[in-house]
């Protein structure tokens, strides 16, 4: 069965609070410590926390088989989230969701995003043509955590322009 891709909301916030803590407190122990990946995900899953920050973030998920796996989030022209569960990585969930949420930023105008890269998904972002800035830390529970900043300039769409064919410019299926 192929992964599905869909717009989401403050409604799933149960499902992706689930898969916010798999990928810190499973996903990201090779980059933090214990006490930072408990810090980061808390002492429980928040579902209140998360309706409240998915009710203001664009988000894109991916689920398989009915179930949130992976999912991302663009809040005023940051890329704030993304997160994939640690069962599910390597099979393209964080390009599918990078592109697709880079693709409306780029229809949209925007010239540029931002992200706080975690230790985990700052090669992903420099996979994706992401740039690295600096290197930040920020408190949760006490406890800092490190981080990237990194940005990605977005060239905009052309409209309208021919080519020497008489065809449009643009390649078939770039406005996905």
């Amino acid at each position: 069965m192929t992964a599905t891709l869909r717009r989401g909301g403050a409604g799933d916030a149960d499902a992706l609070a689930r898969v916010f803590r798999a990928c810190v407190l499973r996903g990201a122990r090779e980059a933090y410590s214990p006490a930072q990946r408990l810090a980061w995900a808390g002492p429980a899953p928040d579902p209140g926390r998360w309706r409240a920050k998915l009710a203001d973030t664009d988000i894109r998920i991916i689920e398989d088989r009915g179930q949130a796996v992976a999912f991302a989030g663009l809040k005023d022209a940051c890329f704030d989230l993304l997160f994939v569960h640690p069962d599910h990585g390597g099979r393209g969930h964080a390009r599918r969701l990078h592109d697709r949420l880079v693709a409306e930023a780029r229809a949209a105008g925007t010239r540029m995003l931002t992200a706080h890269a975690s230790h985990v998904s700052r090669p992903v972002f420099a996979h994706l043509g992401w740039q690295a800035g600096a290197a930040a830390e920020a408190a949760r529970g006490g406890v800092m955590l490190g981080f990237t900043v990194m940005t990605l300039r977005l060239e905009l769409p052309v409209q309208g322009v021919q080519g020497r064919t008489g065809g449009s410019s643009a390649r078939p299926g770039s406005s996905q």
